[in-house]
């Protein structure tokens, strides 16, 4: 659901905002995940002043005692320091129009993405694809997203055409839609282990009118459809890179022999540490893109 959605559908006057600082912006997508089942809305932004990412989350009330529970025991159980912690109650604003001014259309390689609000034509060639900012992760906006779509278009470029693909860890289903508008006779299967992230990519598709999707919950790569749908010739995870070193198995074991990844959610400085992961089972690097301090990489099957 979108935020605006919650917002409009929640009463304001129980609404609690949750504002802190941590180092790191993959500290801040732990504690930010690790919430997302009690909150309504988490977002997180770099101050570029401060060098330090900014979380906000809100709330219900009757949440308050879990969350604080939890931040207060960050350090303890995960060493993540957290400073300038505030807990406030949600100020009444126009909350419906600042969101949508917030998320302004972006043109990524071959893409148009853009919340409902907008209502201009796409332009030129480019392929339309409507994301509202929402509770699952995949708007457009982070630099492990956009290198994704970089990366699906490059291969587009290339006359590469897939037969099955797979979205492992979906999120919004932005990249498994963006796939299908690329190659709409391939099979396409999205899967996330979060149920708000199967719901909202199954509204998604829905929204954007792509019904060759199907979308899975659970169990990651020993879901049984996933299962019996392999090898699939192209993988994409755009996840963490400490997750994408521990999954490399089920990924070699689930991709064609001349199958290609997409892999995402890698800062810089762990860049070699993936890509090293995945050279040692059989997977060669053949690209990788570069977006803010994020990169996305092409990897391509070695066992031809």
């Amino acid at each position: 659901m979108a935020l605006n959605q919650v917002l409009m559908k929640t009463n304001m006057d129980f609404i609690l905002k949750f504002n802190a600082k941590v180092g790191s912006e993959s500290d801040a997508i732990f504690v930010t995940d690790i919430l997302s089942q009690i909150t309504l809305a988490n977002s997180w932004w770099e101050d570029k002043t401060s060098r330090t990412w900014i979380i906000e989350i809100l709330f219900e009330r009757e949440n308050l005692i879990q969350v604080s529970e939890f931040i207060s025991k960050l350090y303890e159980a995960f060493k993540i320091v957290i400073t300038d912690p505030e807990i406030s109650d949600l100020e009444q604003r126009d909350w419906l129009r600042e969101n949508q001014e917030s998320f302004p259309p972006l043109e990524i390689g071959q893409f148009y993405i853009y919340g409902s609000h907008i209502k201009d034509p796409t332009p030129g060639q480019l392929l339309p694809l409507i994301i509202d900012a929402a509770t699952a992760f995949g708007s457009g906006n982070h630099g492990s997203t956009r290198g994704c779509l970089l990366a699906l278009s490059q291969l587009k470029s290339t006359d590469y055409t897939p037969s099955s693909i797979l979205d492992m860890g979906c999120g919004s289903g932005v990249l498994a839609m963006a796939a299908a508008k690329l190659w709409s006779k391939s099979e396409i299967t999205a899967s996330d282990i979060d149920p708000e992230c199967v719901r909202v990519t199954v509204e998604n598709c829905a929204l954007n009118d792509v019904a060759h999707i199907d979308v899975l919950s659970g169990n990651g790569f020993q879901n049984e459809i996933i299962l019996s749908r392999q090898p699939f010739n192209l993988i994409i995870a755009n996840i963490l890179a400490t997750v994408l070193c521990d999954i490399v198995a089920d990924v070699k074991n689930a991709l064609s022999k001349d199958g290609t990844v997409i892999l995402s959610g890698i800062l810089d400085i762990q860049k070699n540490m993936v890509a090293e992961t995945y050279a040692k089972h059989g997977l060669i690097l053949s690209d990788a893109i570069p977006v803010d301090e994020w990169v996305t990489l092409i990897m391509k099957s070695n066992d031809l």
